[in-house]
């Protein structure tokens, strides 16, 4: 038994990291039981258990003990010996909590007048700190907080859809229906229990992880960080107001707790209040989680500021001057996922959720891909986590629209932008996964309605409504594209999701069961036509355009990715026309040719995608299976020359493409967590071509029958 927990935690806590996937497993140690256990975290209802690392004091828990076993607690484990639990975010010496005995009421006033140890963004620690029978008060904060988690969207088949009706009638007839509203009460009430100890020490953990006032310096980068540029403003927002509202609690945090400890309890507070997305005032908007209404999942999209500026810096020149800057910048690089699942989980302690939260758990996400790989089981949960809260508040399906189209009428907001600007950008994550991993989707294009983002700038998206309202009147046609040939984040936004609907479809034919007609394919084909013929020409790409001396890097990047998602869709589209109707597939070829050819544009010109970190992914993605029919050809060859649909396409165009995608695969350190996927198929290739080059003659069973144009 001890053996299968060593293995346990070495294979999923080393990459999992803090509190992301609901099934991992723990390891759990005792210390003395000189101490009682303290009170249980509040909340319990609005948000999962807390994941660590292994406890530092040699428990192991029960889970897989046997079949019908059920999962041990903390609690379990103080109940049977009286011992405490301690996990840690890193390999770092567990600190214990300063001892003496404590009753179960909690700590003692000269217990939280000690000072414990600062730890280190890249040593997180957690104390885990539970009791079997909390206070009657810290009952009521439960009980006070699950009614703040509230029901979340109800669409037309819920059990509240037929009662909504009957109340429409009640409101025609003239008699207004009587509705209890659960969050009036929450916040009328006392919260005496608010900051237990266990909150406590995350509280501190994450507030320590600020930076102080002064001590930022942030580097513009134009749009390198598009599809979250818009929450980046918001961040910098709330960093400007977090100095005004707290910089003294922030300079005072290192030597007095009580600082600290107010600034805590002022958040906690703030994160338990009704957050709504309804305000169309920028600024009111903005201030409900900023300055003296700061929450904690504001504090999380800065920490993702910071994360991201973070890791751009280390690819700049850094002036003497910005030592300091840079290395409070690496502590936070250092922390990195965990500081963002620390954030998630204290705000889940306050509030089921808005679109602070939804973003948090977007990059999450994201960051666990990098961390683990696409294919990973913890990005899967990561991203089925963040599909799950977008669609518990409804952003799938915004009120009075039934088609994701632009409607001339609307009048933005920012607050509604940055709604849809998150969907959008959630969708196009969604069918991105679907297609790598061919598994379902999370999220179907039946079921959104939320019209696209307008493509505006940031500048005027954060601007006053009536210029908001203005610019979008003059500048927009009336399909919401920008009438200037500019070239803004949510261009790109815009463009992808557009394309992820189509995607969305095509993807129903691959992975669905029901037979479909030939002329669906053709109908798929012809819906991209035109959708791609409405883009804007900034969204248009030019290879040639890379050889340019003013060439936007970041624009010319994003420009190869729509591009690559364009030839994807048309990809999956020669398959299926292929697999399911044996048909001329002379497209198939053609399309993955590109396709080779643009993913080793990145490969070739690295050093102009200095912003840009983890190409594996655009490799897996795009090269492999691309690559995969190219190898095909060469396998069972049937071409006599060049192409008759592209003259560059030749058996020795192939191979030359094809070695220079297995030198890209074997660029990718064997360290990425998309390393063994690329180790196989770099060692497919390398395979084709050993057999081509090295036998007499091609194979002559199941070639690609091409017909001229």
């Amino acid at each position: 038994m001890p053996s299968l927990g060593k293995h346990v935690a070495e294979t999923t806590f080393g990459r999992i990291g803090f509190g992301f996937a609901p099934n991992d497993y723990i390891q759990i140690k005792p210390i003395p039981s000189d101490t009682a256990p303290l009170p249980r975290t509040s909340c319990q209802p609005c948000v999962r258990r807390h994941y660590a690392e292994p406890c530092q004091t040699g428990h192991l828990s029960s889970v897989g003990e046997t079949a019908g076993s059920r999962r041990a607690t903390p609690v379990d484990r103080e109940r049977k010996g009286g011992k405490r639990c301690i996990y840690t975010l890193s390999n770092s010496t567990p600190v214990r909590p300063h001892g003496g005995n404590r009753s179960s009421q909690g700590r003692s006033g000269a217990d939280r007048s000690r000072q414990p140890s600062s730890p280190s963004p890249s040593s997180v620690q957690l104390n885990e700190m539970q009791s079997p029978s909390p206070s009657p008060s810290l009952r009521n904060s439960i009980l006070n907080r699950r009614a703040t988690c509230g029901h979340g969207y109800l669409g037309a088949t819920s059990y509240s859809a037929v009662l909504q009706e009957t109340r429409d009638n009640l409101n025609l007839l003239g008699a207004t229906p009587q509705t209890h509203d659960s969050s009036r009460d929450v916040l009328g009430r006392e919260e005496p229990d608010i900051l237990t100890p266990s909150i406590r020490e995350l509280c501190f953990t994450v507030l320590r992880l600020l930076p102080q006032p002064n001590k930022v310096v942030f580097q513009k980068k134009g749009n390198s960080a598009v599809y979250q540029s818009y929450m980046h403003r918001v961040a910098e927002h709330i960093l400007k107001t977090l100095y005004e509202t707290w910089g003294e609690h922030l300079n005072a945090g290192a030597e007095d707790e009580t600082k600290l400890e107010d600034m805590a309890k002022a958040v906690c507070v703030n994160s338990m209040e009704p957050f709504s997305d309804s305000i169309r005032d920028t600024e009111e908007w903005l201030s409900q989680f900023s300055g003296p209404n700061l929450r904690w999942e504001a504090i999380g999209v800065l920490f993702d500021l910071l994360d991201t500026e973070a890791k751009s810096v280390k690819r700049r020149f850094v002036s003497d001057t910005q030592h300091e800057h840079l290395e409070y910048l690496r502590r936070i690089a250092a922390a990195g996922i965990q500081t963002l699942g620390l954030c998630i989980q204290l705000s889940r302690e306050f509030t089921s959720g808005n679109i602070l939260l939804i973003f948090l758990h977007h990059r999450r996400a994201t960051l666990e891909s990098i961390t683990s790989g696409d294919a990973s089981l913890p990005t899967w949960q990561c991203h089925a986590a963040h599909i799950s809260l977008l669609t518990f508040h409804g952003f799938h399906d915004e009120p009075n629209t039934h088609s994701y189209r632009y409607n001339p009428t609307y009048r933005p907001s920012l607050a509604i932008e940055c709604r849809r600007r998150i969907l959008a950008t959630s969708f196009c994550s969604d069918n991105v996964m679907v297609t790598f991993t061919g598994r379902p989707p999370l999220l179907g294009t039946n079921y959104i309605s939320t019209p696209l983002p307008l493509d505006i700038s940031d500048d005027v998206l954060f601007s006053d409504e009536q210029t908001l309202v203005r610019v979008a009147s003059e500048t927009l046609d009336e399909r919401g594209w920008n009438i200037s040939n500019q070239f803004y984040p949510a261009t790109t936004i815009r463009a992808r999701a557009v394309l992820s609907h189509i995607r969305a479809e095509i993807i129903e034919l691959a992975l669905g069961k029901d037979p479909f007609a030939f002329e669906r394919i053709g109908q798929l084909r012809a819906k991209q036509i035109q959708a791609v013929s409405e883009f804007p020409e900034s969204v248009v790409f030019q290879l040639q355009d890379i050889r340019a001396t003013d060439t936007d890097n970041t624009r010319f990047y994003q420009r190869l990715l729509v591009r690559l998602e364009i030839l994807m869709n048309e990809f999956l589209l020669d398959r299926l026309q292929y697999r399911h109707f044996q048909a001329d597939s002379s497209d198939l070829l053609v399309t993955a040719y590109e396709m080779v050819v643009l993913v080793l544009t990145v490969w070739t010109h690295m050093d102009l995608f200095t912003e840009k970190r983890n190409f594996d992914w655009v490799l897996m993605g795009y090269g492999a299976p691309a690559g995969g029919v190219l190898c095909m050809e060469l396998l069972n060859p049937t071409l006599q020359g060049a192409h008759p649909k592209n003259a560059d396409i030749s058996r020795s165009a192939i191979i030359q493409k094809l070695s220079l995608l297995v030198g890209f695969f074997e660029w990718v350190s064997p360290s990425a967590p998309n390393a063994a996927l690329c180790e196989n198929a770099m060692t497919t290739i390398k395979h084709v071509l050993d057999a081509t080059l090295n036998s007499t003659g091609p194979a002559a069973a199941g070639r690609l029958q091409f017909r001229s144009a």
